[in-house]
């Protein structure tokens, strides 16, 4: 209908929102040949009547945000650190207005508090797409470690902890957020500060209900790396169980999926380090059936462990 009435603000918000759903479909695949198609007409149309979409801030908001979301995605699908860093850097520039223009939004609103929590919630996924390609950046290995960047991460985290605290309370996207700021701590090696994030998503998510879910498992795998490399296995393991146990039981099956390959590896390492050899082998095998879920340098420990510890 858009189309046909040659309503070109309606038509991009909708090309867009069908655009998302093609790339939530190939998470986790190869190259979306389909979505690079999508996007590729949406810049076009965009780019086309640009000049009229100036005062619409929300529309370009939200195009821009798309369009930076498409750039991380892609980046996922080049092997070398160059290829990638150079799509990394792309995407921040449109994330990056599509931010500005949701923060001149909420400053234009302040004032009548005539907000919405959708708006809010459009504010606070901005903040934390940012935060996530400065952090890829930063840790690109074809770049040296930025620590500028890092800081820069961390405090656009902390900024979408506080609003999303103020204005929505413990949901969801709160959660959400404390697991970004946790994931840059992890990332970093400070655990300590990484695990009390994690400990409030785990608390958030149970409150909530949200704790059947592989999201939940993911938190409680990576508070289980944090525990371990804090020295407390005991307490790692136990943690580390449960995620196992709620993604065992997710999957339905016997067949390694990505979730239960990660925290396979988790419960290895912690074994390991506890010396229960046997455990730790039995764990590095079934992590390593699913290679390709793994950081390639814990598919060389899981290799080491399987082989040492037998």
């Amino acid at each position: 209908m858009a189309e046909k009435k040659q309503h070109h603000a309606f038509k991009i918000i909708f090309d867009c929102l069908l655009a998302d759903e093609e790339r939530k479909k190939s998470i986790g695949k190869s190259d979306s040949v389909s979505l690079n198609a999508m996007m590729k007409k949406i810049q076009e149309e965009f780019e086309a009547h640009e000049e009229d979409f100036e005062q619409d801030k929300s529309l370009c908001a939200h195009y821009y945000y798309q369009r930076g979301r498409h750039l991380t995605r892609k980046y996922q699908d080049h092997k070398k650190d160059e290829d990638r860093l150079k799509l990394q850097k792309q995407a921040l520039e449109p994330l990056m207005k599509s931010l500005e223009l949701r923060r001149e939004q909420l400053e234009s609103l302040k004032s009548t508090s005539s907000h919405t929590p959708l708006e809010i919630a459009h504010m606070v996924y901005s903040l934390l797409e940012v935060g996530n390609t400065k952090k890829l950046i930063a840790c690109n290995k074809a770049e040296d470690c930025n620590s500028h960047l890092l800081e820069e991460a961390e405090a656009y985290f902390k900024e979408a902890i506080e609003l999303s605290k103020e204005k929505l309370g413990e949901h969801e996207l709160t959660a959400w957020c404390h697991k970004c700021l946790g994931d840059l701590f992890l990332t970093t090696e400070k655990f300590k500060e990484a695990e009390v994030e994690y400990n409030v998503v785990k608390k958030i998510r149970e409150n909530l209900g949200l704790d059947a879910h592989e999201r939940y498992v993911f938190v409680l795998n990576n508070l289980g790396r944090c525990l371990t490399m804090n020295g407390q296995t005991d307490r790692a393991i136990e943690i580390l169980k449960s995620a196992r146990d709620m993604a065992e039981k997710l999957a339905k099956s016997d067949k390694p999926n990505r979730c239960k390959t990660r925290v396979y590896a988790s419960l290895a390492i912690a074994y390991d380090l506890k010396g229960e050899n046997s455990d730790a082998a039995k764990y590095a095998d079934k992590a390593l059936k699913l290679k390709k879920a793994l950081h390639p340098d814990n598919v060389t420990k899981m290799e080491t462990l399987s082989k040492e510890t037998k």
